[in-house]
């Protein structure tokens, strides 16, 4: 696949077991060479990797923040 590119399943069906059926999106994002795969049970679309790209981005934060996890302590 393309840098940049994505491609859509709705209403599919997965592995010999054919879970499903859900939505799946796969994309390759301009920078990096990562391959993402959204597997979703609502329709995929356009919007649903955005919301995605932005989680995965506060969750590598997160990490670089508090790389050892979140310590809560009750007062």
């Amino acid at each position: 696949m393309a840098r940049g590119h994505a491609c859509f399943w709705q209403q599919v069906c997965l592995t010999e077991k054919h879970y499903g059926p859900v939505h799946l999106a796969v994309a390759r994002p301009q920078a990096g060479n990562d391959i993402w795969y959204v597997l979703s049970d609502e329709p995929t679309e356009v919007t649903t990797l955005e919301e995605y790209g932005l989680r995965f981005d506060i969750e590598r934060t997160f990490w670089t923040i508090n790389p050892t996890g979140f310590s809560w302590s009750p007062p």
